[in-house]
């Protein structure tokens, strides 16, 4: 298990894609999971506190068949955040201006 703590915004990402345009990235079947984030940041970027997949940029990609966290239990990954505000907790986030094809991921506890 991975354990992150900090009182500044942490902006975790398991997987975080920032590429030019044109070139296509595929990020297919991996697993993002046994992580925990503590934090006293709002986290209200684009991001935010924790995104288990993020894209941003002119990215072309292709996210299919990924898992963040478990698809039975709970706990694989937990964000805690001690402070006021509303963070922004993401399983899959895409900022991209590129063409973004998101298809078959689990998302889970």
């Amino acid at each position: 298990t991975m354990t992150y703590t900090s009182t500044t915004a942490p902006l975790y990402s398991g997987i975080h894609l920032l590429i030019g345009s044109g070139v296509e990235s595929v990020i297919e079947n991996n697993q993002i999971s046994n992580i925990a984030c503590t934090t006293t940041s709002t986290g209200t970027s684009a991001n935010g506190v924790f995104s288990g997949i993020y894209l941003g940029s002119s990215a072309v990609a292709k996210v299919i068949g990924n898992t963040i966290g478990s698809s039975t239990g709970t706990g694989s990954i937990s964000v805690t955040v001690n402070g006021a505000g509303t963070p922004i907790v993401n399983g899959i986030k895409s900022d991209a201006t590129g063409t973004i094809k998101i298809e078959n991921n689990t998302i889970g506890a």
